[in-house]
This record gives C-alpha cells, structure tokens and sequence, in this order.
C-alpha cells in the first residue's frame, strides 16, 4: 500500500514497473506476464525492449492480472490475494492517466 501511495509512482517510476515489482510480492497462484506466457526472464526481458510504450506493457499486465480473476473464479474462489487490488487500483491509475 505504501508503495501505491508513493507520489513518484506514475512520475518518475512508471506505473508498469511498480505493478511488475508488486507481483515478486504476490502469493504464486498470482502468476506475471511472463510466468503466464512461460517466458524465460531473458525473453519477458526482450520483450520489454521490444515494446517500450506504457500501454503495451500495461496492457501485458493486465492480461495477467484478468488471467487470475479467471483462475480463481473457476474454482469458485470468493477472496482475492490482498495485493491484488492495490495493483488493480495502480493499472486503473495508470490507464486513466494515459487518456
């Protein structure tokens, strides 16, 4: 939460870095972009200097972040990790501010 709350994020820490980092804090069942794709750190890495826009890569996480809603909707999960909101409320931020 204190990180979210941080007044550089969405200015000098861009809003896809800080959501990267809060998934290494997410429980495993939260999986990133890259464990979702099964990508090999050196290829999600490729990726990202493939596709240096804000939007590409928001839009990368928040497939993997719909991914999950999905995993634990299908075996009729009612709770959501805790970090999950946070990095939902973080990617709604950022989206809106990219309008």
């Amino acid at each position: 939460e204190h990180v979210a709350d941080s007044p550089a994020v969405g200015d000098i820490i861009p809003f896809s870095i800080i959501i990267q980092f809060l998934f290494t804090r997410a429980p495993a069942e939260l999986k990133s972009p890259f464990q979702r794709a099964e990508w090999s750190h050196a290829r999600f890495s490729q990726w990202l200097d493939d596709h240096p826009s804000e939007k590409d890569r928001l839009l990368l996480l928040r497939g993997a972040l719909e991914a999950y809603v999905q995993s634990v909707r299908s075996r009729d999960g009612k709770e959501f990790a805790p970090v999950y909101p946070i990095m939902v409320q973080l990617l709604q931020k950022a989206m809106s501010a990219l309008q």
